[in-house]
């Protein structure tokens, strides 16, 4: 009977223990103390500045792999347009023309022993989709500026961050203002078909000449309003790494025939199998790495109980990602997505498929890369008749950035000095590609912000129908570029 009471207070004091430090830990979350700061006194022609943006949705420049189909003429009427819009910029930096179309500005600084930082956008865009032209409230290359927003494509991806940085730039060169260190500003061309004709040479450019980067600032995070479930405050997202990236094809090939006799298993059928193995059998989600930061920022704004489990992930680890996996969003931060994208089969509906093809793509979470992608999907999979090639594109995930750098400091605060007290700042996994990637060897610190405040609303535009940004939020991301390089000088 003792032994029994002995085991009862053990267990009941390990209860104890493991409760008071869940509680300690839940409760010893806090939200930072930083608060709201004094922007520096900055003087826009805002209306001259939207104008100008306005304008330069007015340019189709969209990219295309063909040479003979990509639109040079845009491109040229674009440049020649940032010329006339931003005579200081192209009177006072260095401009140079990298892989045909690619702007590269230099901007001498003070201290010619401090490594130069690079500002970076991309001048193209996507096209509209096929079929979707009347369906747009304003048309999408018109530029126009109605009911407080101003319309078109590229308006979120990326002219914005082009014209931001210019328009700040164009504001510190009239106020006098020399930055520190050197600053480079790369505008590339091809950013939406990869970049190796833009930002790919750039880098090479910068390389032979035995540039080494402090850090780099390109386009990727934003200001979310509401898209957190749970945390009513804004969140700044800023982007410290991206996943890789890697499309399989499977083929399947067997013999053909007609419908009405068909084989016991067919190549549609093992196709098939082979796509539903991978996609019972997901890549484990992880709370390591970007999105790891992420979660550990925001759990002090959390509500009660995914706060404790975030707190806690010690003891409930499997809680906290089984809840953030049943989000489409956050299940991609944490773990390397499946999705089957394109089938092939048979041209007719009473033919047999002699060959039934496939395209799975992957988005690479950091910590695996492409080959352990392939790998694991032939070990689920387990067919040989399922042919497995790699596509031409393989990214593997990027570096994961300091969080801890003056450089990402001064972003934060800057995005202080031009938001309300009650926006959060939070590291952020970037789930798509961007150029920005192809600078990893001059430098470990990439960043991604643009400035812009974007709702569940405007993302629908974002390479969609209706693309659009506020007037407001283009102001103050004008705003926060001339204040992330003026703080540099701090």
């Amino acid at each position: 009977m003792n032994v029994i009471k002995y085991i009862a207070a053990s267990v009941m004091t390990i209860l104890l223990i493991i409760t008071a430090i869940v509680l300690f830990n839940t409760f010893n979350s806090k939200p930072d103390s930083a608060k709201a700061e004094k922007p520096a006194d900055i003087e826009i022609d805002e209306k001259g500045a939207v104008s100008r943006f306005a304008k330069a949705l007015t340019f189709k420049t969209i990219a295309s792999k063909d040479p003979e189909k990509f639109p040079k003429s845009e491109y040229l009427g674009f440049q020649l347009f940032l010329a006339d819009s931003f005579p200081l910029v192209h009177s006072r930096l260095k401009k140079e023309v990298v892989g045909g179309h690619s702007l590269l500005y230099t901007w001498q600084g003070e201290d010619a022993t401090k490594k130069p930082i690079l500002f970076m956008g991309h001048q193209d865009k996507v096209p509209i989709a096929p079929g979707t032209l009347d369906k747009w409230t304003h048309p999408p290359f018109s530029g126009t500026v109605a009911d407080g927003f101003i319309w078109g494509r590229g308006a979120i991806d990326n002219k914005s961050g082009v014209m931001g940085l210019l328009e700040s730039v164009e504001n510190l060169l009239k106020h006098g203002f020399t930055p520190e260190q050197k600053i480079y500003l790369f505008f590339g061309h091809d950013e939406e078909i990869g970049g190796n004709g833009g930002a790919l040479k750039a880098v090479e450019l910068l390389k032979a000449r035995g540039v080494e980067l402090d850090y780099v600032l390109d386009e990727g995070g934003i200001i979310t309003d509401k898209m957190f479930p749970g945390i009513d405050n804004p969140v700044a997202i800023i982007g410290i790494a991206e996943k890789g990236y890697i499309s399989l094809e499977l083929i399947v090939e067997g013999r053909g025939g007609h419908s009405s006799m068909p084989p016991k298993e067919t190549t549609v059928g093992i196709l098939s199998r082979a796509i539903t193995s991978l996609e019972e059998n997901p890549f484990k989600p992880r709370l390591d790495g970007a999105a790891g930061f992420m979660f550990k920022k925001l759990t002090p704004y959390m509500p009660f109980y995914e706060r404790m489990g975030l707190a806690n992930l010690w003891l409930f680890e499997c809680f906290a990602l089984g809840r953030i996996t049943k989000s489409t969003s956050a299940n991609a931060m944490v773990r390397t997505t499946t999705a089957p994208t394109m089938l092939e089969g048979s041209n007719k509906e009473n033919v047999l498929a002699a060959k039934a093809k496939a395209v799975v793509n992957f988005r690479v979470l950091p910590g695996d890369t492409t080959d352990t992608v392939l790998k694991k999907v032939t070990e689920v999979i387990d067919d040989e008749r399922v042919k497995i090639v790699p596509g031409a594109l393989r990214i593997n995930p990027s570096p994961v950035s300091d969080i801890n750098t003056p450089f990402y400091k001064v972003i934060e605060k800057s995005i202080r000095q031009h938001t309300d007290g009650n926006v959060i700042t939070a590291p952020y996994l970037v789930v798509g590609a961007t150029d920005s990637r192809h600078f990893i060897p001059l430098t470990s610190n990439i960043y991604k912000f643009m400035g812009i405040t974007l709702t569940s609303d405007n993302l629908k535009g974002f390479h969609g129908t209706n693309e659009k940004l506020s007037v407001d939020e283009y102001v103050r991301a004008v705003k926060i570029y001339y204040q992330i390089i003026r703080n540099l000088n701090e």
